[in-house]
């Protein structure tokens, strides 16, 4: 009793893989690499391979309940790449304010910070000497806020609609690391 099945047949229940070993047919499209040649899981329609897109191709395989369901199952993360349609900033009011509050908050407090070292030299008292270096400190804490709404709203600009694609590489990069060490 021998009846084709793709590359395989099926003897007596049994598969034949594409390098001749037989395996138990309930083995065929269980997610896992039974044939260690992927023979007994490439055909089949009940899961997603994962890391067929690199140079050193170990398949994984996960069911298709898995996949867009905004969680990252794939160690290449192709599980949910294509489905995922968003950018880093979602709205586009959010953008808009980010770069104008941003803009406006580096530079207004840029030249406050100006006007106060000018005022800071030309006084006399400790008592508005320490009020005025403390305005200080906090227009430079103003400036950093501005420069980070900036910086978002250019990596925005910069993955538009890729954000989803690059956003490992981007999450994990030697800069963000840098801030956990």
């Amino acid at each position: 009793q021998v009846s084709p099945s793709g590359d395989g047949f099926i003897i007596r229940n049994l598969f034949r893989c594409k390098s001749g070993i037989l395996i138990p047919f309930r083995q065929v499209c269980d997610l896992h690499d039974d044939c260690g040649d992927v023979s007994d899981e490439e055909r089949c329609v009940n899961h997603y391979i994962c890391n067929k897109e690199h140079p050193n191709f170990t398949p994984d395989f996960i069911s298709l309940d898995k996949v867009c369901d905004g969680v990252y199952d794939c160690l290449d993360l192709s599980d949910e790449k294509a489905c995922c349609q968003r950018r880093l900033v979602q709205k586009t009011p959010l953008v808009v304010a980010s770069w104008v509050v941003g803009g406006c908050s580096t530079i207004l407090n840029a030249v406050a910070m100006v006007e106060s070292v000018i005022s800071i030299r030309r006084t006399k008292h400790s008592q508005i000497f320490m009020d005025k270096i403390i305005i200080l400190l906090i227009n430079f804490g103003d400036i950093l806020t501005g420069l980070f709404l900036i910086l978002i709203a250019s990596a925005d600009a910069y993955f538009g609609d890729e954000y989803c694609e690059a956003q490992f590489t981007w999450l994990y990069s030697s800069y963000c690391l840098a801030t956990l060490r």
